[in-house]
């Protein structure tokens, strides 16, 4: 409880000193003026007080209210995080610590070719482009692996660069059969293969490569 004692002559001396406290409080309480002017009012308007000598009026409801004003206010500000290109509620700047991480977002986005989303409170954004950033790298960098002899290279490899194996046609020419039949597979072997039979397919990486071809296109096709 803080009371404020007022001493005046008449009501008009009484009057002119809370107003003068008032315009004090103004400055930084605008929010307790209108309770305060209220109480002077009551004052005035009540014919016991014509002549006022001792006044006491109580200052407890306006300290609250300017009280519970400030810490919402506060609350408020705390909760709203910030937005990239934006400083803390009550700083005028950036930090060094917050430009670094604007500067990270700009650079993502970049990358990736986004646009800067700001309405997502900043440090958690900087967080989720970092994500889709490594995600994306992920993916570019995923070796071309594949159970298929005729797709089984590594990245960079060229055509030329990729060695088969006699165990590579085997391999084929048994997925061929499974598929069409080992008549068929008879039949149409040698030709796939180049050659009578799978033994007698040159030892060279061309004829192994052109036999794992044909094979491939016949089980596709």
């Amino acid at each position: 409880m803080i009371k404020l004692e007022i001493v005046g002559d008449t009501l008009e001396d009484f009057n002119h000193k809370v107003r003068a406290i008032l315009g004090e409080l103004a400055r930084d309480m605008g929010a307790s003026v209108s309770r305060l002017e209220t109480v002077a009012e009551t004052a005035q308007a009540s014919p016991d007080k014509q002549e006022a000598t001792e006044n006491v009026v109580s200052m407890k409801t306006a300290s609250e209210a300017i009280a519970e004003a400030e810490d919402s206010e506060k609350a408020k500000r705390n909760t709203a995080a910030r937005k990239y290109g934006e400083s803390d509620w009550d700083k005028k700047r950036r930090t060094k610590e917050q430009m670094a991480v604007d500067t990270e977002i700009e650079e993502l986005t970049s990358a990736l070719g986004i646009e800067i989303d700001k309405t997502v409170p900043a440090d958690r954004l900087v967080v989720l482009l970092r994500e889709q950033s490594a995600s994306a790298t992920d993916e570019t960098d995923t070796p071309n692996i594949s159970s298929s002899p005729e797709d089984r290279k590594d990245p960079g490899e060229t055509e030329a660069e990729i060695v088969y194996t006699r165990d590579d046609v085997r391999d084929l020419l048994g997925k061929y059969a499974e598929k069409f039949g080992m008549a068929q597979a008879q039949k149409e072997g040698p030709k796939l293969l180049g050659a009578p039979k799978l033994s007698e397919i040159p030892d060279d990486n061309e004829a192994f490569a052109t036999a794992v071809r044909n094979l491939q296109e016949a089980i596709d096709g």
